[in-house]
């Protein structure tokens, strides 16, 4: 699925095998990284007990750079654990 056919699905969100698909990632890959912490992900999702979904608007707007990408910073968790040593 390219997001050019994400951007005429009428659907409000998205499913994890679009998602994977669009970005030609594993859907594992992007479960997972839901599982440890889905604000690292970079777009906007829902977690659903366990499934996980997609605002798909929210999607398109990541996807053509019109809200930022998260850059995760190793060095920001060091420094909290550091803390508590």
């Amino acid at each position: 699925m390219t997001l050019a056919e994400i951007k005429t699905l009428d659907v409000d969100f998205l499913t994890v095998k679009q998602v994977a698909e669009c970005l030609h990632m594993d859907q594992q890959l992007i479960r997972d990284q839901c599982e440890r912490d889905i604000k690292w992900l970079g777009f906007p999702a829902c977690r659903c007990g366990h499934s996980f979904r997609f605002p798909r608007e929210g999607f398109i707007a990541w996807a053509t750079g019109s809200i930022p990408m998260l850059v995760y910073d190793q060095s920001i968790h060091k420094n909290k654990e550091e803390q508590y040593e």
